[in-house]
């Protein structure tokens, strides 16, 4: 499970009360998935792009790229699925 500061799950900013240590699974899965290829500059290949594949209504594009890109950042995927327009993430660190 990594550790790190939590952001706030709305905006992925800091919060009001100060920094906050825990779990942060989840967080680094939707920074993943809002990151597009190039917006960190030293993994340049890293990031899914969800709002490209979004505009395009390419699902089986995204749950692929999900995979691969969940993959290149350490995680063991057991699933990655898209049900009623929900993107279902099964994976550990």
């Amino acid at each position: 499970m990594p550790t790190g500061i939590l952001l706030d799950p709305e905006t992925l900013d800091m919060p009001d009360a100060g920094l906050v240590v825990g779990d942060t699974s989840k967080q680094d899965q939707a920074l993943l998935l809002l990151s597009a290829k190039g917006d960190a500059k030293d993994y340049g290949d890293r990031g899914v792009g969800l709002i490209d594949f979004i505009n395009a209504d390419d699902v089986p594009g995204l749950i692929s790229e999900t995979r691969v890109q969940l993959v290149k950042d350490g995680w063991t995927v057991n699933s990655v699925t898209y049900v009623n327009g929900i993107l279902q993430i099964d994976a550990t660190r």
